[in-house]
């Protein structure tokens, strides 16, 4: 039986650096994926109500112009 040689059991330091930046990839790219998909949305688009739900009445300009019932 041989014994290994030394040299090939060792690992360099590129190819540390190597293995080091490959797992980097392969654990980066889906984490990445998987981000842009659950980030929050900036936008949305309101849809139009079907119908007022309180009482419409016509507005005049006494009513307008006098101070509503919470105010200061």
């Amino acid at each position: 039986m041989q014994s290994p040689d030394i040299r090939r059991v060792v690992m360099s330091r590129r190819g540390f650096l190597l293995r080091i930046t490959a797992l980097c990839a392969v654990i980066a790219v889906p984490m990445a994926r998987w981000i842009r998909q659950t980030e929050d949305t900036r936008v949305v688009q309101a849809l139009r109500g079907r119908y007022y739900p309180g009482p419409v009445r016509p507005l005049d300009q006494e009513s307008v112009s006098r101070p509503g019932k919470w105010a200061g």
